[in-house]
């Protein structure tokens, strides 16, 4: 009788001195969540943010199934607090372009050793936003030149350019992110818009121009301040 307890003493000191991932220990995993913000089927960053009030999870070990789940801080950072030396998967969901799902980014982690603070590089996710702010407008072609493309004499006719292909730049980007030919009455319209810089512009010939075919862009700067705007 005294052999099986004395067996089964030690079977359970032996228990306990496994490594075992999970709550007790004094390790820390930190880390940050940043929300980049696209909109106009994610050509365009809006902005980006700290990701405030997002679901992180933790995974402790080799178990299939989300051990601890928490919010971010207002500031976008996480902290899993007493953990274990060990191994350890943290992930976060992002938006996947033109789905209803969403992805899970993962992040396996590993603790060696005790009083350890593990720091994530900064995460990154995503989030598509609507604009509902529109730029609208009428280009019109001014005839400079007889049928022999020499230059008239004041004044010129002037009509609706029908056909004529408008560009949109946001910001500071170096090209254009949509482009629209104009109507039968010269009308041109951009929609679902956010707030923010925009230049329009048209490619027009100039009057005088030894090579005939030669063209320039004209520009139009145009500022949305807030969302819902209809600037013409």
């Amino acid at each position: 009788m005294n052999k099986v307890i004395i067996f089964t003493t030690i079977f359970f000191l032996f228990i306990s001195c496994e490594k075992q991932e999970g709550i007790g220990g004094n390790s820390s995993i930190v880390g940050k969540i940043n929300k980049v913000r696209y909109f106009k089927d994610h050509l365009l960053i809006y902005d980006t943010i700290p990701a405030a009030e997002e679901d992180v999870y933790i995974v402790y070990g080799d178990h299939t199934y989300y051990d601890d789940r928490i919010d971010t801080h207002f500031d976008g950072t996480f902290r899993f607090d007493y953990l274990f030396e060990g191994d350890y998967i943290v992930y976060v969901y992002t938006e996947v372009f033109k789905t209803q799902k969403d992805s899970a980014l993962l992040f396996p982690v590993a603790i060696a050793g005790t009083n350890k603070e593990v720091i994530l590089t900064d995460i990154y996710i995503t989030d598509e936003i609507n604009g509902t702010s529109t730029i609208s407008g009428k280009i019109v072609a001014i005839d400079y030149y007889d049928s022999e493309m020499n230059i008239k004499n004041p004044p010129y006719i002037q009509f609706n350019a029908v056909e004529e292909d408008v560009y949109i730049i946001y910001e500071d980007s170096e090209i254009y992110f949509d482009r629209f030919r104009t109507d039968q009455e010269g009308n041109y319209i951009f929609t679902e818009l956010v707030p923010g810089n925009y230049q329009i512009y048209v490619y027009t010939k100039v009057p005088a121009e030894v090579d005939q075919n030669e063209k320039i862009a004209v520009f139009d700067t145009i500022t949305i301040t807030e969302q819902g705007q209809n600037i013409v």
